[in-house]
């Protein structure tokens, strides 16, 4: 099938899948790419999607860089960079960004 568009319950699910570096690598990238391009960088669902995908392929730098871009951050994104880097054995970066939700949040 073919010409169906994608929409942000798609993107979600598919960047959910990918947990490696070669996935980033082969899909990962390709598949943001194609969120800029469409315009869905903007759902907050979709940018938390990705920070955990960057997270989850061990790019953390990019999962940081999402999060300071981000325009509407929510608690869900708040918890999104918080995992990332309790994952990463980030334990006190992951504490900053608590405590500033916390007290900016």
């Amino acid at each position: 099938r073919k010409g169906l568009p994608t929409n942000y319950i798609t993107i979600v699910n598919v960047l959910s899948s990918i947990s490696s570096s070669s996935a980033l690598l082969m899909y990962g990238m390709p598949v943001h790419a194609h969120i800029v391009c469409t315009g869905l960088e903007s759902d907050e669902y979709v940018k938390n999607s990705l920070i955990t995908m960057y997270a989850r392929c061990g790019d953390l730098e990019s999962s940081g860089l999402l999060f300071n871009i981000s325009r509407n951050i929510t608690s869900v994104t708040y918890n999104a960079m918080i995992a990332a880097n309790a994952r990463h054995g980030q334990g006190e970066e992951a504490f900053k960004i608590f405590r500033e939700m916390y007290y900016f949040g």
